[in-house]
């Protein structure tokens, strides 16, 4: 069988290979019409409330993701499903909603916040690598939210936490954040209960079990 130069094809696919007489598509976006940074933007920001959107693995560039409420995000994990904000000031927003879950993936290099949570409550952030922003996390005016098992690494500062109250920050690597590890900035903090239960009854701030590195 004989491979022939590929030519440009005046049809939707990008490229057209000719292979004995046989046209192979070949998508830009890969084989099998895997979507495209754009295609899993607009698929994560039209997501119903109850719906899990699974990040393949993958480097994909994307930024500005705003997610809704009640949605679930995981990934295949922290060095397979990549998320490149660069170019930008956030990579993925929690806006105004509730009940957000986002696991097993990386966001890097937003210039502000790779992950911004702003007005919003009952967020789980879990299994999550953060890295290569002015700050990896950045939480403000929000309530019930739970970060545990992520990497926080090589941003100015690691995670911040901005009149944000019932927060737990649970079992996570902080480590080469320029200037703090981790920020807690006017916290509603009345009283911190039983540090060893992270499941507790009342709570504003608990913060169990980091490892950090200088």
């Amino acid at each position: 069988m004989r491979l022939l130069i590929p030519e440009r094809s005046a049809l939707s696919s990008p490229y057209v290979f000719r292979l004995s007489g046989i046209l192979i598509l070949a998508m830009l976006c890969g084989f099998g019409g895997r979507l495209q940074a754009e295609d899993w933007k607009a698929k994560i920001e039209s997501a119903k409330s109850g719906e899990t959107v699974t990040l393949p693995t993958g480097t994909f560039k994307m930024s500005e993701v705003q997610i809704p409420s009640g949605v679930k995000i995981t990934g295949s994990g922290d060095r397979e499903s990549i998320i490149d904000a660069a170019g930008a000031q956030r990579g993925l927003m929690m806006k105004d909603v509730a009940g957000v879950s986002l696991r097993n993936l990386r966001v890097s290099n937003a210039s502000v916040a790779n992950l911004a949570v702003e007005g919003s409550r009952d967020i789980t952030i879990s299994g999550i690598a953060l890295d290569k922003s002015l700050t990896g996390l950045l939480v403000v005016n929000s309530t019930g939210v739970r970060v545990e098992n992520s990497i926080l690494a090589d941003n100015r500062t690691g995670a911040s936490f901005s009149k944000s109250g019932k927060v737990a920050i649970v079992n996570n690597l902080l480590y080469d954040n320029g200037s703090l590890g981790l920020s807690l900035v006017d916290p509603n903090v009345p009283s911190v209960a039983n540090d060893t239960d992270p499941l507790g009854s009342q709570y504003n701030l608990r913060v169990i079990n980091q490892r950090v590195f200088f």
